[in-house]
């Protein structure tokens, strides 16, 4: 039989329908089927969990993500814009960062922003008279605000990336477990179980082939995964 990756789930699937179906007809020539098809049901319905979740869950968060760091990068840009101009009669030279556009606050990585708002708000602390360059306590107040908002959520999407590739391993490995239980346990014994009975004997066999997909180009990821599945040539060179 031929597994190829990405029609794997769908093969579990309908096996799984036959199997519950037919438990009880099968165990009854073949007691052991009866715990081995409770087994694999079991597992291929952790397998089913697995996969209902949301795909558009990373995409809602790094929206959300984008449109707070904007907001948040105008908050800081009036803030390095009073910075600078109390700091205009310093002698000593000014920052780099006091000197940042907008698009460059925006183009910043989420920590490197973060860190540009904190040294901002310690030099507007040490300005005596905030009020005369147009900032009022309000306005402190509301940095602070849009700062604590984006600290908790920059690192969501990344947080939410590494969630889905947990349970896709997950996935994957609970796929593989229900294979290898078909394979060495309900295989054999559905030959013995389907003997004398060739229309369910080619039922099961249909539901567990898994087919290629039939029409237009097979992804790279399909084509790697076929290859891999064929036996190695033996590449030694001959004397």
């Amino acid at each position: 039989m031929r597994f190829y990756k990405n029609k794997q789930s769908e093969m579990l699937n309908m096996v799984a329908m036959l199997l519950k179906n037919e438990k009880e007809a099968v165990s009854a020539k073949v007691p052991a089927l009866k715990d081995f098809i409770s087994e694999f049901i079991e597992k291929h319905d952790k397998v089913q969990a697995l996969k209902h979740w949301n795909p558009n869950a990373i995409l809602h968060e790094t929206l959300q993500k984008k449109s707070a760091k904007e907001a948040f990068a105008e908050v800081i840009l009036k803030l390095l814009s009073v910075v600078r101009a109390a700091n205009y009669r310093n002698k000593n030279k000014p920052a780099a960062e006091i000197h940042y556009t907008l698009w460059g606050l925006k183009k910043l990585a989420a920590a490197d922003l973060c860190k540009v708002y904190v040294d901002a708000a310690n030099k507007i602390k040490k300005i005596k008279n905030v009020a005369y360059y147009g900032l009022s306590p309000a306005d402190l107040r509301d940095a602070q605000a849009y700062y604590k908002e984006f600290a908790v959520i920059k690192n969501a999407p990344a947080k939410r990336k590494r969630d889905v590739a947990t349970k896709n391993k997950k996935l994957n490995d609970g796929i593989k477990e229900c294979i290898d239980l078909l394979e060495h346990t309900i295989d054999p014994l559905m030959r013995l179980a389907t003997e004398g009975n060739r229309d369910l004997s080619n039922k099961y066999k249909a539901k567990r082939t898994v087919f290629a997909r039939g029409f237009g180009r097979p992804s790279d990821a399909e084509v790697a995964y076929r290859k891999s599945r064929m036996p190695k040539k033996n590449n030694a060179a001959s004397i």
